[in-house]
Protein backbone atom coordinates (compact mmCIF):
# COMPACT_ATOMS: atom_id res chain seq x y z
CA UNK A 1 0.00 0.00 0.00
CA UNK A 2 2.16 2.59 -1.18
CA UNK A 3 -0.21 5.73 -0.23
CA UNK A 4 0.70 4.59 3.65
CA UNK A 5 3.34 7.14 4.43
CA UNK A 6 5.62 6.87 8.32
CA UNK A 7 6.46 9.42 9.84
CA UNK A 8 6.71 11.37 13.49
CA UNK A 9 4.12 12.20 15.73
CA UNK A 10 3.39 15.68 15.98
CA UNK A 11 0.57 17.81 18.91
CA UNK A 12 -1.37 17.90 15.95
CA UNK A 13 -1.77 14.29 16.01
CA UNK A 14 -2.87 14.39 19.23
CA UNK A 15 -6.73 14.07 18.61
CA UNK A 16 -7.04 11.71 16.49
CA UNK A 17 -4.14 9.26 17.85
CA UNK A 18 -6.51 9.56 21.53
CA UNK A 19 -9.45 8.89 19.19
CA UNK A 20 -7.63 6.00 17.21
CA UNK A 21 -7.21 4.36 20.82
CA UNK A 22 -10.64 5.08 22.20
CA UNK A 23 -11.86 2.95 19.06
CA UNK A 24 -9.58 0.06 19.95
CA UNK A 25 -9.82 0.45 24.00
CA UNK A 26 -10.90 -3.42 23.97
CA UNK A 27 -7.18 -3.99 23.01
CA UNK A 28 -5.35 -1.51 24.81
CA UNK A 29 -5.37 0.62 27.67
CA UNK A 30 -7.20 4.41 28.39
CA UNK A 31 -5.51 7.39 26.99
CA UNK A 32 -6.83 10.39 27.25
CA UNK A 33 -4.59 13.61 25.74
CA UNK A 34 -3.00 14.29 28.94
CA UNK A 35 -1.75 10.63 29.30
CA UNK A 36 -0.83 10.99 25.34
CA UNK A 37 1.57 14.19 26.56
CA UNK A 38 3.32 11.74 28.97
CA UNK A 39 3.87 9.03 26.72
CA UNK A 40 5.05 11.42 24.14
CA UNK A 41 7.36 12.95 26.40
CA UNK A 42 8.97 9.41 27.29
CA UNK A 43 8.93 7.84 24.06
CA UNK A 44 11.71 7.44 21.84
CA UNK A 45 9.88 6.58 19.06
CA UNK A 46 6.34 7.92 18.03
CA UNK A 47 5.28 7.87 14.55
CA UNK A 48 2.14 7.77 12.98
CA UNK A 49 1.10 6.30 9.73
CA UNK A 50 -1.13 8.05 7.35
CA UNK A 51 -3.08 7.64 4.39
CA UNK A 52 -3.88 10.75 2.23
CA UNK A 53 -2.42 13.16 5.02
CA UNK A 54 -4.99 11.13 7.50
CA UNK A 55 -3.24 9.60 10.64
CA UNK A 56 -4.60 5.80 10.19
CA UNK A 57 -2.28 4.08 12.78
CA UNK A 58 0.48 5.02 15.36
CA UNK A 59 3.25 3.20 17.79
CA UNK A 60 4.24 4.48 20.79
CA UNK A 61 7.65 2.87 21.95
CA UNK A 62 9.52 4.19 25.10
CA UNK A 63 13.19 3.18 26.20
CA UNK A 64 14.19 2.16 29.50
CA UNK A 65 14.82 4.12 32.67
CA UNK A 66 11.75 6.73 32.65
CA UNK A 67 9.52 6.87 35.01
CA UNK A 68 6.33 5.40 33.24
CA UNK A 69 4.20 3.71 35.92
CA UNK A 70 3.37 0.92 34.00
CA UNK A 71 3.70 -2.77 35.51
CA UNK A 72 4.31 -3.84 31.95
CA UNK A 73 6.64 -1.33 31.38
CA UNK A 74 8.50 -1.91 34.96
CA UNK A 75 8.69 -5.68 34.45
CA UNK A 76 10.60 -5.27 31.01
CA UNK A 77 12.74 -2.60 32.57
CA UNK A 78 13.55 -4.32 36.05
CA UNK A 79 14.85 -7.64 33.71
CA UNK A 80 16.11 -5.72 30.46
CA UNK A 81 19.19 -3.40 30.06
CA UNK A 82 18.74 -2.78 26.18
CA UNK A 83 14.78 -2.32 24.88
CA UNK A 84 12.35 -0.36 23.43
CA UNK A 85 8.81 -0.97 24.75
CA UNK A 86 5.96 -0.92 22.57
CA UNK A 87 3.40 1.14 24.50
CA UNK A 88 0.73 0.76 22.12
CA UNK A 89 0.25 -0.02 18.75
CA UNK A 90 -3.19 0.95 16.78
CA UNK A 91 -4.27 0.43 13.65
CA UNK A 92 -8.12 2.26 12.09
CA UNK A 93 -10.36 -0.39 12.19
CA UNK A 94 -10.45 0.70 8.65
CA UNK A 95 -7.27 -0.04 7.31
CA UNK A 96 -6.73 -3.45 9.16
CA UNK A 97 -5.39 -6.21 7.23
CA UNK A 98 -3.35 -3.69 5.07
CA UNK A 99 -0.16 -4.55 6.92
CA UNK A 100 0.32 -0.74 8.32
CA UNK A 101 1.08 -2.25 11.68
CA UNK A 102 3.92 -4.77 10.22
CA UNK A 103 5.17 -1.49 8.17
CA UNK A 104 5.27 0.25 11.29
CA UNK A 105 6.91 -2.61 13.03
CA UNK A 106 9.22 -3.12 10.36
CA UNK A 107 10.68 0.26 10.72
CA UNK A 108 10.88 -0.23 14.62
CA UNK A 109 13.18 -2.80 14.33
CA UNK A 110 15.02 -0.86 11.58
CA UNK A 111 15.53 1.82 13.83
CA UNK A 112 16.75 -0.18 16.51
CA UNK A 113 19.48 -2.31 14.65
CA UNK A 114 20.66 0.81 13.90
CA UNK A 115 20.52 2.19 17.50
CA UNK A 116 22.17 -0.85 18.94
CA UNK A 117 19.29 -2.01 20.90
CA UNK A 118 18.84 -5.70 21.46
CA UNK A 119 15.35 -6.29 21.97
CA UNK A 120 11.72 -5.37 21.02
CA UNK A 121 9.51 -5.70 24.13
CA UNK A 122 5.40 -5.54 24.69
CA UNK A 123 2.51 -7.61 26.17
CA UNK A 124 -0.91 -8.97 24.86
CA UNK A 125 -4.15 -9.73 27.42
CA UNK A 126 -4.20 -13.20 27.63
CA UNK A 127 -7.39 -13.12 29.83
CA UNK A 128 -9.15 -12.14 28.18
CA UNK A 129 -7.70 -13.22 25.01
CA UNK A 130 -6.40 -10.39 22.40
CA UNK A 131 -6.20 -13.02 19.21
CA UNK A 132 -5.59 -10.26 16.85
CA UNK A 133 -2.57 -8.79 18.87
CA UNK A 134 -1.36 -12.33 19.50
CA UNK A 135 -0.84 -13.44 15.88
CA UNK A 136 0.33 -10.28 14.92
CA UNK A 137 3.06 -10.72 17.47
CA UNK A 138 3.95 -14.04 16.96
CA UNK A 139 4.32 -13.29 13.30
CA UNK A 140 7.10 -10.97 14.12
CA UNK A 141 8.79 -12.95 16.55
CA UNK A 142 7.75 -12.00 19.69
CA UNK A 143 8.04 -14.70 22.32
CA UNK A 144 6.46 -15.04 25.77
CA UNK A 145 9.33 -14.74 28.95
CA UNK A 146 6.34 -13.98 31.55
CA UNK A 147 3.12 -13.25 32.49
CA UNK A 148 1.53 -10.96 35.52
CA UNK A 149 -2.15 -10.17 36.22
CA UNK A 150 -2.67 -6.56 36.68
CA UNK A 151 -6.29 -4.79 37.38
CA UNK A 152 -7.07 -6.80 40.64
CA UNK A 153 -7.08 -10.11 38.51
CA UNK A 154 -9.27 -8.99 35.93
CA UNK A 155 -6.86 -8.97 33.44
CA UNK A 156 -3.57 -11.31 32.54
CA UNK A 157 -1.28 -10.32 29.81
CA UNK A 158 1.60 -12.25 28.16
CA UNK A 159 4.89 -10.24 28.32
CA UNK A 160 6.78 -10.84 25.17
CA UNK A 161 9.81 -10.00 23.93
CA UNK A 162 11.76 -10.14 20.10
CA UNK A 163 15.52 -9.89 19.63
CA UNK A 164 16.26 -7.27 17.24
Amino acid sequence: MNEIEIRPANVKDFPTIVNLNLAAIKATAEMDLAHLKNLHHWSEYHKVATHKNRVVAFLLVIPPGKSYPSQNYQWFNDQYASFLYVDRIVVDEHYIGRRIGTALYRDLFSVARKSGVKNITCEYNIKPLNTTSKIFHQRHGFKEVATQWLDNKTKQVSLQVAQV
